[in-house]
């Protein structure tokens, strides 16, 4: 959860901000409460030091715009929603964390605008989030405990980890998103307390176990906020800086706060630029490979799309690598469809794309490249071809990786294709909280194509990870097994 980030023309001052801030978290149903749950099997993927926290993520993004007037001069614009996903791009991409801007639409809806975090009950997003993205909402003002004052949340994420969050319109483009997505991903502030896991000391000697249980996050005096604020922050530039006058619970007090830390609460205006530790990148690398919420947004390594008829509602597909459409795939009407892939979508004899008036197709390209600021992109464009196969990608000698039929109920056929001859190979399926359920050694194989055919019908229904674990590579796909 995000407060309201202090600049210098904010006249509000930090004694009553911090104590809004814990009125507010004593109050609100639910919001920003780690899943214990999930972060035990994120902890355990660490642990083992899992061979897919190494491989490149994709993760589906989309924005919905929340305006109860029915988008007439919209208080929000596309170049501001733009400039979030490359703030968002800028954060994450240093462990190859890659997004795709799967687009935006508008909800009409009066009740979501004017959300307050203190009365309203969070439930009413939730048949508005897209069921394989991570849905940012934007509405008008959100509201809560700390509104005197001219106050109120820049965002809030509820649940951790999670797959949707809420950002109040005034802060779009203003970086607000990457932050509530660190929630999404499983991060706590680093001055977390109200979890529970307590002040963390200057030494790092309880790094992993207090606050936001990461080791290289340093102690942040910020969790004073809830006690002892009026000896810990100077009265100097807005109370941005710490007085050094706060101890832990080793008595020292020569705090070096983590004021450019994306997680903590120092204020814009003074640390403009963020970044994220080691430490905190293996924590949202775990949570995405691990937590329930998180796993089907995640692209696919190659991913074939198609048949189908789509006439109205949502569809979102995309690949790490390669997305190919097969088959007749006729969109129209007021559906709204979005293809991605970080290197080709492939648009096969049978696409037929002709949306009507609240429709939209889009053809995208994931970003994951950035200059060294972390906020400004590549040049990059999207690629939509034509091909007359679904194999083109093989013929250039590429790795490729294929599961069908998907979803599947008794067997599955993996087909794959091998650049270059491989030893001590195997495919291994884990289910949707990564433990392994089959393991498949293959041995010596040849460059070239190659199906194995595995039963899975021991299998209950769910989804599935398919790895393929090669010597120097890593392959993945997300299957669905249906009883």
């Amino acid at each position: 959860m995000r407060k309201t980030i202090l600049k210098k023309s904010v006249l509000l001052s930090l004694f009553s901000m911090i104590i809004l801030f814990a009125n507010a978290q004593q109050n609100i149903p639910l919001p920003y409460k780690l899943d214990k749950a999930a972060l035990k099997n994120a902890l355990e993927f660490e642990k083992n030091n899992h061979p897919l926290a190494t491989s490149p993520v994709v993760i589906r993004v989309f924005f919905r715009i929340v305006d109860p007037v029915g988008g007439i001069n919209p208080d929000i614009t596309e170049d501001q929603i733009a400039q979030d996903f490359k703030h968002l791009v800028g954060a994450y991409s240093k462990d190859n964390i890659c997004f795709i801007n799967m687009g935006y639409d508008y909800i009409f809806n009066t009740a979501l605008d004017t959300f307050n975090t203190s009365k309203d009950n969070y439930k009413i997003f939730l048949p508005y989030g897209l069921q394989n993205c991570i849905t940012v909402f934007y509405i008008d003002r959100l509201g809560g405990k700390n509104n005197s004052s001219g106050g109120g949340y820049s965002g809030i994420t509820y649940g951790v980890p999670s797959a949707w969050s809420i950002i109040a319109k005034s802060y779009a483009g203003k970086g607000v998103v990457e932050h509530e997505l660190g929630h999404c991903f499983g991060l706590l502030h680093t001055f977390d307390y109200v979890n529970g896991n307590g002040l963390e000391n200057i030494d790092g000697t309880n790094g992993s176990t207090s606050a936001d249980l990461i080791a290289d996050t340093k102690a942040d005096p910020y969790a004073f906020a809830y006690e002892n604020f009026s000896t810990c922050f100077s009265t100097t530039n807005g109370g941005c800086t710490y007085s050094g006058t706060c101890t832990d619970l080793k008595t020292r007090s020569d705090y070096s706060p983590p004021y450019t830390n994306l997680m903590s609460y120092w204020c814009s205006s003074f640390y403009p630029s963020y970044i994220i530790t080691n430490g905190q990148y293996t924590r949202v690398t775990s949570f995405i490979n691990t937590a329930s919420a998180l796993l089907p947004t995640e692209s696919a390594l190659t991913a074939v799309d198609g048949p189908y008829s789509l006439s109205s509602g949502y569809h979102m597909n995309s690949a790490v690598t390669t997305l190919t459409t097969s088959g007749t795939v006729l969109i129209t009407g007021t559906s709204i469809a979005s293809l991605g892939a970080g290197q080709t979508v492939f648009l096969e004899p049978g696409f037929d794309a002709v949306p009507g008036v609240g429709g939209r197709v889009l053809i995208r390209h994931s970003f994951c490249d950035t200059t060294s600021n972390g906020y400004t992109l590549n040049p990059k464009t999207a690629t939509a071809l034509v091909q007359n196969s679904a194999a083109s990608e093989a013929a250039k000698g590429k790795d490729q990786l294929f599961v069908y039929p998907n979803p599947a109920t008794s067997a599955i056929h993996v087909s794959f294709y091998l650049a270059t001859a491989a030893n001590n190979a195997s495919i291994k399926i884990y289910d949707i909280n990564m433990r392994p359920v089959k393991s498949i050694p293959l041995g010596m194989l040849t460059a070239g194509a190659h199906t194995v055919s595995e039963d899975v019908h021991s299998l209950k229904s769910g989804v599935y990870i398919v790895l393929l674990q090669l010597p120097n590579t890593i392959m993945k796909t997300k299957i669905v097994i249906v009883k």
